[in-house]
């Protein structure tokens, strides 16, 4: 048995540095660490690439084959390919010389593989890996497995307990392996969310160094950046996650469709949120460009969110209306789509191999809901009620799609509707007793919608909607108190900042209001001349010298 586990030292590289000895020889236990290596930063080309050499170099290595099985599964993302992994999984034939811990990881990923749904199978894979950790204690790469399991089966950050759990796990392992990227890439996952990002601070600073050749390790420390309001380093995080993923584009040569749009949104985001407006609006014209030559379902979803974001942010309805265009022809079908279907105007997924998140669908869902919002501001109320039929169409189509389906999505549709169209009719009437009946309806819809926050706000949080609403109904203090909401879920929100500041000063809190437009004021230190709001944010927070 021994000298059939090849026990290879740590593994030091560009992707970071892990121990995992599996039954192989040398050659095979050094892919297989390349491929551990890429898996835990989520580069499943490369853990493919690295597991497919691994079983090349030790025909008998089944470990080789649970890995190759395991880079199938995107479990954060609700995406996988079963039949592919299924055949991995059979590609072993001989567990006998095996180390229990190996038939162990084997188990895992079966329990994942199994029959029945997507949540079910990872709930089972959970149980699985929660038993492993309790068998091998100490055991790094078994209490990540733990910790990844936790973090897919947190219902989509809902469930503080797992993830509680998970960062813990992924800490303990981070201080004792801090070149790991799992540990480091876990432990920022685990704590998406602002109340917990500050604990991933130090993973956050430390995991592009650790995995520098991974563009998603490039990425993954402006999750943590974004919930503490960090948007310089947010912006040259994925400055650089962009770069290389566009560096390792133009080796493969595929297509647009397989570039890195999320990125590139965040980036967008980034730079927005500083005042920085010609840089974002830069990249905004140059997708928008590019999406009448080239248009596949991750464009048109890093579109939407990029529209969506730009009009909260700067209120320009007569440009977002104009370029909401390119989301509204359709696209060529895929295979399983009938003609003339919603998937085939909105390019979801279909009969495909892979059970991939609907994109497409997504993309429209956001469109219609656009064009709903710029007909309410405009006091539009027959526009809004056309754009609202349409975004129920697509809402429905998603439904189907289950466990990648956003909790209650329909039910909400059906108080979006009342609020939007109150929020036509208050425009119009433009009273304050209008105005007060939009904000109401509103919060309705704000007590169903709310949601734990994800990256950077490309959807305005339900509560800024709501301040505003309140603040032009002249209810400054329930105004403010709606904004100290948003402010929870969105820190660094220059919207958000701005709104509260304004209320916080109607509402007769002086020094509150000069804090936020000093925090904002911060935020936009390299601001373009001009942006509105830029001039009542810097006397703003000069006042806040005066209060001390």
């Amino acid at each position: 048995m021994l000298a059939a586990l090849a026990l290879a030292a740590a593994a030091s590289t560009p992707m970071g540095a892990l121990k995992f000895p599996v039954t192989g020889n040398k050659a095979c236990n050094q892919h297989f660490l390349e491929g551990m290596l890429a898996l835990h930063s989520f580069m499943y080309e490369k853990a493919h690439e690295a597991f497919a050499a691994a079983a090349k170099a030790d025909a008998g290595c089944a470990m080789a084959h649970w890995g190759d099985a395991m880079a199938y599964s995107h479990p954060l993302w609700g995406d996988e390919d079963m039949p592919a992994a299924r055949a991995a999984l059979a590609a072993v034939k001989d567990e006998s010389k095996l180390t229990p811990k190996e038939r162990a990881f084997l188990g895992a990923a079966r329990a994942l593989w199994g029959d029945g749904p997507l949540d079910a199978r990872q709930k089972a894979w959970l149980a699985e890996a929660d038993r492993m950790r309790r068998d091998y204690p100490g055991d790094d790469e078994v209490a990540l497995e733990d910790a990844l399991a936790l973090i897919t089966n947190a219902d989509r950050n809902r469930n503080t307990r797992r993830l509680a759990q998970a960062a813990a796990i992924a800490m303990d392992v981070f201080a004792r392996n801090p070149a790991h990227p799992g540990a480091a890439h876990y432990l920022i996952h685990a704590c998406d969310t602002p109340d917990l990002a500050i604990l991933a601070l130090p993973a956050a600073r430390a995991y592009a160094k650790i995995a520098p050749a991974a563009a998603h390790a490039l990425h993954m420390p402006s999750h943590t950046f974004v919930h503490l309001g960090m948007w310089r380093e947010a912006a040259a995080s994925n400055e650089a996650s962009w770069a290389a993923s566009e560096a390792d584009y133009a080796k493969k040569k595929t297509n647009d469709g397989d570039r890195d749009w999320h990125s590139y949104a965040w980036l967008f985001a980034a730079y927005l949120e500083q005042g920085e407006v010609k840089r974002a609006e830069k990249l905004l014209t140059d997708l928008r460009e590019l999406l009448a030559k080239s248009d596949y379902p991750g464009m048109r979803f890093a579109y939407s969110q990029l529209l969506q974001e730009f009009l909260t942010v700067t209120g320009r309805d007569a440009d977002i209306a104009a370029w909401l265009a390119p989301l509204a022809k359709p696209l060529p079908l895929e295979a399983g789509e009938a003609a003339g279907s919603v998937g085939c105007a909105m390019h979801a997924p279909g009969g495909g191999k892979d059970v991939r998140p609907p994109f497409g669908l997504y993309a429209g869902i956001r469109a219609a809901t656009l064009r709903a919002e710029l007909a309410a501001r405009a006091g539009d109320e027959a526009g809004a009620k056309s754009a609202l039929a349409a975004r129920t169409a697509l809402v429905a189509a998603v439904e189907k799609w289950g466990s990648l389906s956003p909790p209650k999505f329909a039910q909400r549709q059906a108080l979006l509707d009342p609020a939007l169209l109150a929020i036509a009719r208050a425009t119009k009437a433009a009273t304050p007793a209008a105005w007060a009946e939009a904000a109401d309806a509103w919060g309705k819809y704000a007590d169903a919608a709310r949601s734990p926050p994800a990256g950077p706000p490309f959807d305005p949080p339900v509560d800024l909607v709501l301040g505003e609403l309140l603040a032009k109904a002249g209810k400054p203090k329930e105004s403010l108190a709606a904004y100290d909401a948003a402010l929870a879920a969105a820190p660094g929100s220059s919207t958000v900042l701005l709104g509260a500041a304004r209320a916080a000063k109607a509402a007769g809190e002086l020094p509150r209001a000069h804090d936020l437009f000093a925090t904002l004021a911060a935020q936009w230190a390299h601001a373009d001349e001009g942006v509105p709001g830029l001039a009542e944010v810097r006397a703003g927070a000069a006042e806040q010298h005066a209060d001390r």
